[in-house]
């Protein structure tokens, strides 16, 4: 695993949850502009390259970038970083980095990996606010998940680490820590769509989570480690869905239900392998000498550590071109 991986962490990765996100209702301004540029915001799912590489399988561009580039923008990292350090500020558009949450950013020297709270607080800097043709896409939270999972992490000890992990031994109290720490998080998304709305944003597409639970994202877990990460991953959404402006502004879009509908249909499926890791070199991003299979990119949803395959990407871009395009037509 190289250095860069080992500094930004693991991861840049209920029904009610998934009702209450898609019922949101927002309808479209006949005045809206052409949308142009695209702005990003998040962490690993959506980084364009910020650490030099596109996390899970490659050659490839992220989900954001593919999304972009429907609207003829060549989307671009905000930063160049070697996971600790910022190397280069290099201006593009996508704020997201590999290990993102949502307030609480790095805590070296550059406090890499920032958090969406310092991205926003970035481009602000820089651009004084949002063009009103721009989509901005917000897509944050799996790294405030998954916490309690991950080795070394202060918020948790190593015997509450490893309950999580195992599901044996975990308290009700150290749950329930988690949850509301995680809930929190889930408030504090909301309020950040909050900021973009009153900074003239009024296109933002908000991205809920992928049930942490469908796939292994880290070493050691086991079934009851993935239950307990579904339940959070439900707790996260349902907040979140609670929490996000009801504003025709702001577009909802339930990835969970989207991954969750693929990996229940029985003919048409798109993926062969929705629960396996496209990659077998047990890292971040894997090129075709590490795929699980020849065809990995394409047959399998998920790669290096819950992250995604090329087709993977190019499965949620369209998705979201369609509810896009349907919500501001």
């Amino acid at each position: 695993m190289s250095t860069v991986r080992k500094r930004i962490g693991l991861r840049g990765s209920c029904r009610l949850a998934c009702l209450l996100f898609g019922l949101q209702a927002v309808y479209a301004s006949a005045a809206e502009p052409e949308a142009s540029t695209v702005v990003t915001f998040g962490d690993s799912w959506s980084d364009a390259g910020t650490y030099g590489f596109i996390f899970g399988t490659t050659p490839g561009s992220s989900w954001s970038q593919l999304f972009a580039r429907r609207y003829g923008d060549d989307q671009t990292a905000y930063l160049y970083s070697d996971g600790e350090h910022i190397k280069r500020v290099m201006g593009g558009l996508n704020y997201a980095e590999g290990g993102s949450r949502v307030t609480i950013s790095g805590d070296g020297p550059d406090r890499i990996p920032l958090s969406v709270t310092a991205q926003l607080d970035a481009h602000l800097a820089a651009h004084h606010g949002f063009d009103p043709s721009q989509t901005v896409i917000v897509w944050i939270g799996i790294n405030d998940i998954s916490k309690p999972f991950q080795k070394n992490s202060s918020e948790f000890d190593a015997v509450e680490q490893r309950a999580f992990t195992t599901g044996e031994g975990l308290s009700s109290a150290a749950y329930a820590r988690a949850e509301s720490r995680i809930r929190k998080a889930a408030r504090e998304e909301g309020a950040l769509v909050g900021r973009m709305l009153s900074a003239g944003a009024r296109r933002i597409v908000v991205l809920n989570n992928i049930d942490d639970g469908i796939t292994p994202f880290q070493p050691g877990l086991t079934k009851d480690g993935l239950k307990i990460a579904t339940r959070l991953t439900n707790a996260y959404n349902a907040e979140l869905a609670l929490s996000l402006p009801k504003d025709g502004r702001v577009l909802p879009f339930d990835v969970d239900a989207l991954v969750k509908g693929e990996a229940e249909r029985v003919e048409g499926r798109q993926f062969a392998h929705i629960h396996e890791d496209g990659c077998a070199n047990h890292d971040y991003s894997c090129g075709p000498e590490h795929y699980a299979a020849p065809d990995a990119d394409q047959t399998y949803l998920f790669a290096g550590w819950g992250h995604l395959t090329r087709h993977g990407r190019e499965f949620i871009a369209a998705a979201v071109e369609r509810a896009v395009e349907k919500q501001w037509p």
